[in-house]
């Protein structure tokens, strides 16, 4: 399978996230899979932490655009990992951009690739 095939789920997991609906983009991730998020202390272990945790970043209006990514495919497991900027609003409405890194690990589960590790971090230099 060509990495693109890998690519192409980020923009699956970017339409999720904008369409905020938290039950859409928990949906990418496996029922066992670990979310360690960008805006957040808490990892997230299980479906119901990780919808919660969206359903809290969608009332930001997020967005999210990849700026780097580097795909790579193992068999049944699929890594996408780079750099990506989330468009956020504060309670006011003001936009903000926090510049990230991300690693998805997906395993491919009963014919479709789903996330089962998600960590992101805001790039040092991020308030």
């Amino acid at each position: 399978m060509p990495t693109e095939k890998i690519t192409a789920l980020l923009d699956d997991w970017s339409a999720a996230l904008q369409s905020c609906d938290p039950t859409r983009i928990t949906d990418l991730y496996a029922p066992d899979a670990v979310l360690l998020p960008t805006i957040s202390y808490q990892i997230r272990l299980d479906p119901a932490q990780i919808r919660r945790y969206f359903r809290n970043m969608m009332q930001m209006g997020p967005s999210a655009r990849f700026n780097e990514v580097h795909s790579r495919i193992f068999d049944t497991i699929a890594i996408n990992s780079g750099i990506y900027t989330f468009r956020l609003h504060r309670d006011d409405g003001a936009p903000y951009d926090l510049i990230c890194r991300f690693t998805f690990v997906y395993k491919l589960l009963d014919d479709a690739w789903k996330i089962i590790e998600h960590h992101s971090s805001t790039m040092p230099d991020q308030p």
